[in-house]
């Protein structure tokens, strides 16, 4: 369930984050959607994206995890494209496979997300093995991403990034970050 809430943050923190390594492009955080069964997973209504100045993003508030989480839950993260936001988003090559919550706690949250530790409760991963995620209330206060542009493989248009956590039970929760990358 933490994994749940987080990995929605995750999700976000994940794909800002990666956009950050090369300054190409301006972009606007358009909208972030998100699908849920709260008494299942988590509760991620509290959680927060705002705009703090121009180029930077971030995220404050809670994600209460319902259930302990571990090996058997499975985390996603998908990119699509749509030219003008209007048509149907086509899936990209640029994504995270279907792995497990532990796996992606002890690589890519690492890789991405160091910091997010020290305006949260959320884990600090170091070198040990973490896992599971405990049940519980984690709250971040002004996680930012200072992400003045994208890198120059992200052409103008419209992008979704789709972060997916799903149960061995088939219970799971979707988080949808929509994203306009303007043009030169």
């Amino acid at each position: 369930m933490w994994l749940h809430c987080s990995k929605w943050s995750l999700a976000l923190a994940v794909f800002l984050s990666a956009v950050t390594t090369i300054k190409a492009r301006e972009y606007e955080v358009l909208r972030v959607e998100t699908e849920f069964q709260p008494d299942k997973l988590c509760d991620l209504s509290k959680i927060r994206v705002k705009k703090l100045r121009p180029g930077v993003y971030g995220f404050d508030g809670q994600a209460e995890v319902l259930q302990t989480v571990g090996n058997d839950t499975k985390v996603a993260i998908k990119l699509y494209y749509s030219a003008n936001g209007a048509d149907k988003y086509q899936l990209l090559p640029h994504h995270l496979n279907p792995g497990s919550v532990c796996d992606f706690m002890n690589n890519d949250y690492k890789k991405y997300v160091p910091d997010l530790y020290k305006v949260s409760d959320f884990p600090h991963v170091e070198d040990e093995y973490y896992c599971p995620l405990p049940k519980g209330v984690y709250k971040v206060r002004k996680y930012q991403f200072d992400f003045e542009s994208l890198p120059k493989i992200f052409k103008p248009g419209y992008y979704k990034a789709q972060g997916i956590i799903e149960l061995d039970n088939g219970d799971k929760s979707i988080i949808n970050v929509f994203v306009k990358v303007n043009g030169p």
